[in-house]
């Protein structure tokens, strides 16, 4: 069986760098605006693969109006003509990614999914899978900055040179046995 054991969130709206252990069931707590549905959305990003954002914020209503660029970015609110306000600015990569554990193959698996973004507001995104557990570094450079896509794949393939490494523009990596492999974690909201 397959048990997610941690995820990590870089640049991810409030999260800046966040590492969250987890176990078999786990309940998620807090006040209004605590980040619960963030986490939540960063989950369903790695394993449903929508950069559409078709379910960011589900749990709250279904006139959502949270959207990829908004948590990459960080949206902080609307000037007063309606325009978004963003914390990031400039450019910068971001990182939702999954560690996971395989206990027939003694063996962890990363997946996740990688953002560079540029100063026009675009962005490249890859989704990324191999079989290791989080880099040491935690996907950042010397300076604890994230690391972009291309340093990324020098850096599993120097750190890693055995591993399965994978990435592309779509979440096609994130195979169905993966994902029935998974056991049902239980999320709470309190």
């Amino acid at each position: 069986m397959k048990e997610i054991k941690r995820f990590q969130l870089v640049n991810w709206h409030y999260f800046t760098m966040q590492t969250i252990p987890l176990g078999m069931i786990n309940f998620l707590t807090g006040k209004n605006g605590t980040g619960k549905t963030t986490i939540i959305d960063a989950i369903q990003l790695v394993f449903l693969g929508d950069t559409a954002g078709h379910f960011f914020n589900k749990s709250a209503t279904d006139k959502s109006s949270r959207t990829l660029n908004g948590y990459l970015r960080c949206e902080i609110g609307d000037d007063d003509d309606g325009n978004p306000i963003y914390k990031r600015k400039g450019r910068f990569s971001c990182y939702v990614a999954a560690e996971m554990y395989d206990d027939e193959t003694n063996k962890n698996i990363t997946i996740g999914c990688v953002f560079d973004c540029f100063d026009d507001a675009s962005y490249n995104a890859k989704f990324f899978s191999y079989d290791a557990a989080f880099p040491a570094n935690l996907f950042l450079d010397e300076k604890n900055v994230p690391v972009e896509i291309k340093k990324l794949r020098e850096h599993i393939f120097n750190e890693y040179p055995l591993a399965d490494f994978n990435i592309t523009p779509d979440v096609a990596i994130v195979d169905s046995e993966l994902v029935e492999a998974l056991p049902a974690h239980q999320v709470a909201y309190t």
